[in-house]
């Protein structure tokens, strides 16, 4: 399989023509109109370039995602608090044992 390298250089945060330029430094033949590479030297200049799978930045859809769950947290909380606005826990209590002793 290849990797191509507009994706690659994407992932590594730089334009093509860099790319190309540091393939080469590095060692690896890179013709001035390829569109691609191999996976095993994609991985290497990937390793390189200080780029691990496990780094690669959040979808954004993810991104998307947990900023909604985080507005959908702070509506919540909006709205309890609402319902508990003005009310003393300690005198609703209060009212309660006194009906029940009447």
């Amino acid at each position: 399989m290849a990797t191509k390298l507009k994706d690659l250089a994407e992932k590594l945060g730089m334009d093509l023509k860099a790319l190309k330029a540091k393939i080469v430094e590095l060692g690896f033949e890179v013709k001035p109109r390829a569109t691609s590479i191999e996976d095993d030297v994609a991985e290497l200049v990937s390793e390189e370039l200080g780029v691990k799978e496990e780094e690669k930045p959040a979808d954004v859809a993810e991104i998307y995602d947990e900023m909604i769950a985080q507005e959908r947290e702070k509506e919540i909380v909006k709205s309890q608090r609402k319902k508990t606005a003005g009310k003393d826990p300690k005198a609703a209590a209060k009212k309660r044992e006194a009906a029940a002793a009447v």
